[in-house]
């Protein structure tokens, strides 16, 4: 059997805005960025961003903000859960938070 491709049908539980139109955003609901500093969003498009994940909605909503292409941000994946923990011991300068780590 082979590996299910992103467009093989199966058994959904959440949907998000990369595969399909909609995302778990909403007024002060959504993703956000944490930092230790201030920064604008230059500096936020130079620095090294922590996401939760390259096909999150989040991580799509940061792009377009940007007007950045992934390929032109320095970013790095990181569990969810593991987001802050990153931004604080260094290891990135902005991390993107999804609505579970609001």
């Amino acid at each position: 059997m082979s590996a299910p491709s992103a467009f093989t049908p199966m058994p959904t539980s959440v949907i998000n805005m990369h595969f399909y139109p909609g995302a778990s955003m909403g007024d002060g609901y959504g993703p956000m960025l944490v930092a230790k500093n201030v920064m604008s969003s230059n500096e936020i498009a130079k620095a090294t961003i922590a996401v939760p994940g390259e096909m999150t909605s989040a991580f799509l909503a940061l792009q377009l903000w940007l007007d950045t292409p992934a390929t032109k941000l320095n970013y790095k994946v990181v569990p969810f859960d593991k987001i802050f923990e990153t931004v604080n011991k260094g290891e990135a300068d902005v991390g993107l938070i999804i609505h579970e780590g609001n």
